[in-house]
């Protein structure tokens, strides 16, 4: 609902999947200040493990309440009845021994939340800690009453987007989809999983792999369908050479320094750190928001970083002394884009469909360009800082200039939400959508150039190479791919994250892509067979 998708009743499952949470934890698995921003954590954030609240929880149902509030429906339990079995046979299934005792729950009390608006009838004294048993005979009243509703029975074949999902989530429980429907995999070689090796500060993590076969198909007998785990193979390719690990939550934004010596990314952790590639390792870290920073802009000179957070601040850092130097109006609700001009003095940031340009030395408002209906989900410069483009949920793509403050265009792209924008150096924009594709646009003309497909997921981030000849992509079920933008072919696919990649970007000299979301990893990629720029 908070992507604008129709509703049914596995909306339900996710409902009752946030009071089991509640129940065995003792709080929401999301808060925040404002209902905008609990809305958009529900939408993006993963909840905080339930093992990491209570050390006395057992893993089996973890795992049951924790698959109730995946954001994809496709991966949740599908009835209540399935909800309601699998929490039967987690909470019966013998405990194993703990050879790192914990301290009874009575004896670690969870404190009381403070109010919050949209319960205001529940107070502390009303939310009860629950046994397994309880949670048990309240998910089996839940059952009775949700199911009295037309809930829609399990399709006669799976569609290929389940089980893309279901693979990349549940591989190793692999052995049905429905009982009435049971989905046959066969595993012809199997890839053992990555080794990772690590400094005590987990700061600099590399991948090795074990010399085995390597997946390459997936034969699902059920649908007669071939999953591949990367598609193409040709001239240009991307290959992995490192994971950077240090976020404690999701990875929103990174980005190169425009040297290509640097890579900056941002997190729900509420931090930023600087990467130094070279060394594969955190160089510093800038602290200051409150909640997660969503975006980042990193001025063309590499002296500044812009930063939008959650909490309503935008700040704005030297990137040489790694100190903030100034920071914007504190906004209410949560700031998602944020842009940085070509001339390294004006910022443009977006407070819900409303954009504002501001002086960054003088820290003055030089222009409110209103003119979108709803949130406004990416901004961008053209590259000679005279126009700016901003894309949202209303599904039109704004021009403004600059000099003027004033709009100058609009393009109307129906059923394309823009969910991700990108540049290139002539003149062509790239749009990303939840429609799974990706959009060519000639900016002076306001016209198509071509339609991108091929992804079977929500677009969240797209990124020109610097000479615009290459597009990268990455999705909501963790796919990169790479595009030729002169044939509008995808001529690289591989599956590169285990869920969703929220932020991508190519460094300076073409060289090497960076991708992170989910997973709280950023992982680095070689991009090999391109010229030298």
């Amino acid at each position: 609902q908070c992507k604008g998708e129709e509703l049914d009743t596995r909306s339900d499952i996710y409902s009752l999947g946030v009071m089991l949470y509640e129940m065995l934890a003792g709080q929401v698995p999301f808060d925040a200040p404002t209902p905008s921003a609990v809305i958009i954590q529900h939408a993006i954030d993963p909840p905080r493990r339930l093992s990491l609240i209570r050390r006395d929880i057992k893993i089996e149902i973890e795992e049951v309440i924790m698959k109730s509030l995946t954001k994809s429906r496709h991966t949740r339990q599908q009835t209540v009845m399935q909800l309601y079995l699998e929490l039967e046979k987690a909470i019966s299934s013998p405990k194993p021994q703990n050879i790192f005792p914990s301290p009874a729950l009575t004896n670690t009390p969870i404190p009381p939340l403070p109010p919050r608006s949209l319960s205001s009838t529940v107070t502390p004294k009303d939310v009860k800690v629950l046994s397994e048993e309880e949670i048990l005979k309240f998910s089996r009243k839940a059952e009775t009453i949700l199911d009295n509703r037309a809930i829609k029975p399990p399709q006669p074949v799976p569609q290929p987007q389940q089980i893309e999902e279901l693979i990349e989530t549940s591989l190793p429980a692999i052995e049905l989809i429905s009982e009435d429907n049971p989905l046959s995999l066969t595993i012809e070689h199997v890839t053992e999983s990555p080794i990772i090796l690590g400094e005590p500060n987990g700061l600099l993590v590399e991948e090795e792999r074990l010399e085995v076969n390597k997946v390459n198909e997936l034969d699902l007998e059920a649908s007669e369908l071939l999953v591949h785990t990367s598609s193409y193979s040709g001239e240009v390719k991307l290959q992995e050479v490192a994971v950077l690990q240090g976020h404690e939550h999701v990875v929103k934004a990174v980005g190169y320094t425009p040297n290509g010596k640097y890579l900056v990314s941002s997190s729900s952790d509420g931090t930023i750190k600087i990467w130094d590639l070279k060394k594969k390792r955190v160089r510093g870290a800038l602290h200051g928001h409150e909640l997660a920073v969503n975006a980042l802009a990193i001025s063309p000179n590499g002296a500044l970083l812009a930063s939008t957070s959650s909490d309503g601040s935008v700040r704005v850092w030297d990137l040489v002394s790694e100190k903030e130097i100034t920071s914007f109006d504190k906004y209410q609700g949560s700031l998602r884009s944020v842009a940085i001009s070509p001339n390294n003095q004006l910022l443009v940031l977006a407070n819900d469909a409303r954009i504002e340009l501001w002086d960054i030395i003088s820290r003055q408002k030089q222009a409110v360009f209103e003119g979108h209906i709803r949130l406004v989900e990416a901004l961008e410069f053209s590259r000679d800082g005279n126009l700016l483009v901003s894309g949202g949920v209303d599904e039109t793509i704004k021009i403004w200039d600059i000099n003027k403050k004033s709009l100058v265009g609009t393009i109307s792209c129906p059923n394309h939400c823009v969910n991700t924008l990108s540049n290139s150096v002539d003149g062509i924009l790239a749009t990303g959508s939840k429609d799974y594709t990706i959009r060519l646009w000639d900016i002076a003309s306001r016209t198509e150039l071509a339609v991108l497909e091929g992804h079977k997921a929500s677009i969240r981030t797209i990124a020109f190479s610097a000479r615009g000849d290459y597009l990268v992509s990455g999705d909501w079920d963790g796919v990169i791919k790479l595009w030729d933008t002169s044939t509008g072919v995808s001529i690289f696919s591989i599956q590169a994250h285990e869920s969703a990649i929220l932020t991508i970007a190519f460094s300076p000299d073409e060289k090497q892509v960076a991708s992170a979301g989910y997973d709280q990893i950023i992982k680095l990629w070689n991009v090999e067979g391109l010229a030298d720029i």
